[in-house]
């Protein structure tokens, strides 16, 4: 596996963003352009539909532009060489609870939010990352369900990962 070396941080980089979904009368994302600075925080609000969560599927490349161009840090989302090193940098939660559950308990949903999930982050053996997720839950009183089975419920481990997910 090829990784790509970290750069110094320059920003995000929203350049003329356009996006239709399939079978839409009209785009979501219409010629939106901006440069999020690091360090620099916003939000972005909108009814139901208005593009808000196309937009942040481009931001880590799960969407690729139709027309524009989206940069993290210099790293392009179209090229797909460069999508883990942003995925690393631009994290994403989704708003159905449903569509984040990853792993078989809560330990494993945990371990793939980590930079580089079961197989352990740079530097880290497996068990390193193990006794790390086990920290994070612990931090949220959470630890218990780590090995908590699917069967514990969707809704409980999607709150247990969510707990624990601005702790990484």
């Amino acid at each position: 596996m090829t990784t790509t070396p970290l750069r110094a941080p320059v920003g995000i980089r929203v350049a003329d963003l356009h996006c239709t979904p399939p079978g839409a009368a009209r785009p979501a994302v219409d010629g939106v352009s901006f440069t999020l600075e690091p360090g620099e925080y916003i939000a972005v609000l909108g009814h139901n539909g208005s593009g808000k969560s196309t937009l942040a599927r481009h931001l880590n490349g799960l969407l690729q532009p139709q027309r524009g161009a989206v940069t993290v840090d210099g790293l392009s989302t179209a090229a797909p060489a460069e999508l883990a090193a942003i995925r690393r940098r631009v994290g994403l939660i989704f708003q159905n609870p449903d569509h984040q559950i990853v792993g078989a308990n809560v330990e494993e949903d945990v371990l793939w939010g980590m930079p580089a999930g079961l197989d352990a982050a740079p530097g880290l053996g497996r068990g390193a990352a193990r006794r790390r997720s086990h920290r994070l839950r612990g931090a949220r009183h959470l630890a218990a369900l780590g090995r908590a089975e699917a069967a514990a419920g969707v809704g409980g481990r999607a709150g247990a990962c969510a707990a624990v997910s601005g702790l990484r």
